[in-house]
């Protein structure tokens, strides 16, 4: 067993955060060959999405970060990705994690990109906050 190697930043309150970039970068190159490139398309959309809903001020700025969000899509099987057009292929990404979230089983297995750590289990975002997001984000593109 070979220990995961990270990087430790310090946050202006003195918080250390410990980050695996490596790790991130090829979970996430993975994540994105198995779905045919879908992956990252649907990261940046539901990223566009949530820029749009903060410009309309549908949701607070800062409310829904960049990583997080990539960590949702990220935890997606590749079949919920393989639909015809990215309209259906974000339409199912939606609906699955929003479903997910509404689970606390399943919504409790989900893990950061590096797949290191949990994403819900002993942090400060919650499955509430995501399901929230996700259900404003699917009002916002119909």
């Amino acid at each position: 067993d070979v220990a995961a190697v990270g990087i430790e930043l310090i946050a202006e309150n003195s918080t250390h955060i410990a980050s695996f970039p490596k790790q991130h970068t090829e979970k996430g190159e993975d994540k994105n060959t198995l779905t045919n490139g879908d992956y990252k398309s649907q990261v940046r959309i539901l990223k566009n999405i949530r820029n749009l809903m903060q410009d309309q001020n549908i949701i607070l700025p800062d409310s829904m970060p960049s990583f997080f969000l990539e960590c949702l899509v990220w935890n997606l099987k590749p079949e919920t990705f393989a639909h015809q057009t990215h309209k259906e292929t974000t339409k199912a990404v939606i609906s699955k994690i929003w479903n997910d979230m509404r689970v606390h089983e399943r919504a409790i297995k989900y893990a950061e990109v590096c797949d290191l750590y949990w994403l819900f289990k002993g942090q400060k975002r919650t499955p509430a906050e995501a399901e929230k997001f996700i259900l404003k984000s699917w009002q916002f593109i119909q």
